[in-house]
């Protein structure tokens, strides 16, 4: 079987021929047509995209699936992360990782400010990316009976690009 670095596009950097993995973002329109074949599915914190690929469809070739279906283009930062890391990332992004972001009212909405009454709760920097990261744990699936064909299908389609030379 095909892997997705065997049908990518490849490109040459520092004089070593790799799969052009831009390519890859240009598939995610494509997979989404296919949204009825998807289901979520709740993953453990320490799951990667190639262990989730593993236990759903017995092999880790499909990893790059599972990224594209959960636009996840960085998985260092748009894959589920742990708690050690979402704490060092707030550190890295935010001067203060406890100030406010934004308020929530009792049933969840967003608000840049505060009620009159004061009533909504504020949400720091570090809270807001815990939820987004908590979030992550849900992921876009393919049911297993469909991901070969999938595959097959998007190998198909993409086109053979010459080599191109790092500039």
């Amino acid at each position: 079987m095909r892997t997705y670095s065997d049908f990518m596009p490849k490109v040459e950097y520092n004089g070593v021929l790799i799969s052009d993995i831009t390519h890859r973002f240009q598939l995610n329109d494509k997979l989404k047509e296919y949204a009825d074949f998807y289901y979520k599915q709740r993953i453990e914190l320490f799951q990667t995209p190639e262990q989730v690929s593993d236990s759903l469809y017995g092999s880790t070739d499909y990893w790059w699936v599972i990224c594209a279906i959960n636009d996840v283009v960085d998985p260092f930062y748009d894959w589920v992360m742990r708690e050690e890391e979402v704490f060092a990332y707030a550190e890295k992004l935010f001067d203060d990782v406890n100030a406010i972001r934004h308020y929530v009212d009792t049933e969840g909405v967003q608000y840049p400010e505060n009620n009159l009454e004061q009533t909504y709760e504020p949400v720091t920097e570090l809270e807001n990316l815990i939820n987004l990261n908590d979030e992550k744990l849900r992921i876009n699936t393919i049911r297993p009976e469909h991901i070969r064909r999938i595959t097959k299908e998007f190998s198909d389609i993409l086109k053979i690009t010459p080599i191109q030379k790092q500039e």
